[in-house]
């Protein structure tokens, strides 16, 4: 027989029929992969409820895909919002998501006036909703017998009522109450291929399932840990003659000799022992390469789970040079990839509902996880209005595309959008053409009224930028609980720019406001009391990325500046002599400006 004929060869793969590498003798080929228990829904609650690290497992991802929760593109979108925050959606979305990652599905149901009565039926246009109520997979069934009329749903095997059977309830089938597909939004929990959605009733998986292994590997390396460290120091007692004392029955005087020393090392913290016949001694295990041991376990629980150890343990990130923006980058990608499969479905089916009648045109969309800090947003705007000024000299857009892209929605946006030639019209038929004044009407020094000619503003001059207070009243109450007056409340204002270099007042453009062109600071933030021109008046200095920016943009369009920093402030009154700002409390309500408003610099 060939000596070749032994071996067993696969078609492909390295084999080394010398060592057996790859051959039918190597051990490895014998590795199977076993399917590991499935976690019952008792497991998997204990697991949630009693063990930290399996909770925060399923609820960090959860809370986080919901902490800085959604905007709503559409001139309702505030009023919608509000009304989310009135039902409490975010916190139902977090319990959601939360019972969906733990229990592998939930189902949220929309409940409106007509209660439980109209919950089998189709959900009416406009039909008040009135909340939000979460149930978890245990307590959700599928009538098999009324499939969905939805042919995506249909090939998903969704049905068109579902059967919810509280928890809480004593009776099962006296509590059992269905509901209609169109007034509820199941969950997902993690995807599985079909088989295994089959073999889960028609659900995913918890988030536990693929972690378990790691997870209770984990959880045992701590309990290890402990037993070493509990038998860290051993002491050891030499007795002579122990052996025959034990063979000739006389145990109890063994133990009565141990219970001795124990007792006079408790007491005494002294061990009194025969110099003839015995000998102490103490034996210390050690736990070099422990910590290491542990943080390998640990890896690998971060990497089933999809979460850093920084998120996971709340670990500083440790080495050289750490900060671990990296991992956290990682996991919010994560997150955020969570968002458009979990949590934005329910949030596109949700919406709608408390429009009452859906409108043509809307969107919502999750907010950024990680926020700007001031000075980032500030960097930003001043890189994309540097852009758009390149722009603009060189004809590539026009000032109305600037100004539609930049705050057309109603807020900030750093991308821009091309008008097109019907917009374009529809933006030149709502321009109203200048009234030009009579010669000799509009003379030197004179304002300009609605009547002046249009270049007059044309020409470069000084400019002086302001918005005036609205809410003065309330400023003025404030300042005289804290014991002061000031000094001409109709002329409180915030100035925007300050330039004695003439500027083209045409190139500062537009800013954000309402209708009427005022702009809220909402209230909180820093606030701050400080005295300016050497000592001599008292101004209240507030934080507004929106002036902060505005004041740049102005600056980058050639206004000048007596000061290096922006600092927006509003001037109370003259500064008491001996004066202790630190001892009042600033103004910390809200602050509504009105329009901006355009003069030359008076001396």
């Amino acid at each position: 027989m060939n000596l070749l004929s032994r071996w067993l060869f696969r078609g492909d793969g390295y084999q080394n029929v010398v060592t057996s590498v790859g051959t039918q003798r190597d051990a490895n080929s014998f590795n199977r992969f076993v399917p590991e228990q499935k976690l019952d829904d008792v497991t998997l609650a204990s697991l949630f409820a009693q063990d930290g690290i399996g909770r925060r497992i399923v609820a960090r991802p959860a809370e986080d895909m919901c902490r800085e929760w959604v905007t709503i593109e559409h001139k309702r979108g505030q009023e919608i919002l509000d009304v989310m925050e009135t039902l409490r959606l975010k916190q139902r979305m977090i319990e959601a998501v939360t019972l969906a990652r733990l229990f592998g599905g939930a189902l949220v149901v929309a409940v409106t006036e007509r209660g439980l009565d109209a919950m089998a039926t189709p959900i009416a246009p406009a039909e008040p909703v009135v909340g939000f109520k979460v149930y978890d997979r245990a307590q959700v069934s599928f009538d098999v017998d009324t499939m969905s009329r939805d042919p995506i749903r249909v090939l998903e095997g969704l049905p068109e009522l579902y059967v919810i059977s509280p928890a809480w309830a004593q009776s099962r089938d006296a509590s059992q109450f269905k509901v209609h597909e169109s007034r509820c939004c199941l969950v997902p929990g993690l995807f599985v291929p079909d088989l295994s959605r089959a073999m889960n009733g028609g659900w995913g998986d918890s988030a536990l399932q693929p972690a378990w292994n790691a997870l209770n590997r984990f959880g045992a390396s701590q309990g290890y840990a402990a037993n070493i460290v509990k038998e860290f120091s051993q002491s050891v007692l030499g007795i002579k003659g122990l052996t025959q004392l034990l063979l000739g029955g006389k145990e109890d005087l063994v133990i009565q000799r141990l219970n001795m020393l124990d007792l006079s090392k408790s007491i005494l913290n002294t061990m009194a022992i025969d110099t003839e016949g015995e000998e102490y001694s103490r034996n210390s295990t050690s736990v070099a390469g422990l910590a290491e041991i542990l943080d390998r376990f640990a890896e690998v629980l971060s990497a089933s789970t999809n979460m850093p150890i920084t998120v996971l343990l709340g670990r500083s990130p440790a080495g050289m040079n750490s900060t671990g923006k990296s991992d956290l980058q990682i996991y919010y990608d994560f997150v955020a990839s969570e968002q458009e499969r979990v949590l934005m479905p329910v949030l596109e089916w949700a919406t709608p509902l408390l429009f009452g009648e859906e409108p043509e045109a809307w969107s919502v969309k999750a907010n950024p996880l990680v926020q700007q800090t001031q000075k980032e947003i500030l960097e930003e705007r001043k890189i994309v209005a540097d852009t758009d000024k390149i722009y603009l000299d060189a004809g590539v857009l026009s000032a109305t595309e600037v100004a539609e892209s930049r705050w057309g929605s109603g807020t900030w946006d750093p991308e821009t959008r091309l008008i097109d030639s019907t917009e374009r019209a529809e933006f030149a038929s709502q321009a109203e053409p200048p009234e030009i004044a009579p010669p000799g009407e509009a003379g030197e020094g004179a304002e300009r009224g609605e009547g002046a000619p249009l270049n007059a503003d044309a020409a470069p001059r000084s400019l002086y930028v302001r918005r005036d207070v609205l809410n003065r009243a309330e400023i003025v109450a404030w300042a005289k609980g804290q014991g002061l007056e000031v000094a001409k409340p109709e002329e409180l204002h915030i100035t925007v720019t300050y330039s004695n270099v003439p500027v083209d007042w045409f190139k500062m453009g537009s800013t954000y406001g309402d209708e009427k062109g005022n702009l809220l600071i909402p209230p909180g933030g820093p606030r701050a009391l400080d005295i300016f021109g050497a000592g001599t008046v008292l101004v209240l200095e507030v934080a507004s990325s929106e002036l902060a920016w505005r004041n740049q943009f102005m600056r980058d369009m050639g206004a000048s500046t007596d000061f290096e920093e922006y600092r927006p402030h509003v001037t109370l009154c003259p500064a008491p002599a001996g004066l202790d700002v630190a001892s009042i409390e600033p103004y910390r309500g809200a602050i509504l400006l009105g329009p901006e408003i355009f003069e030359e610099v008076r001396e």
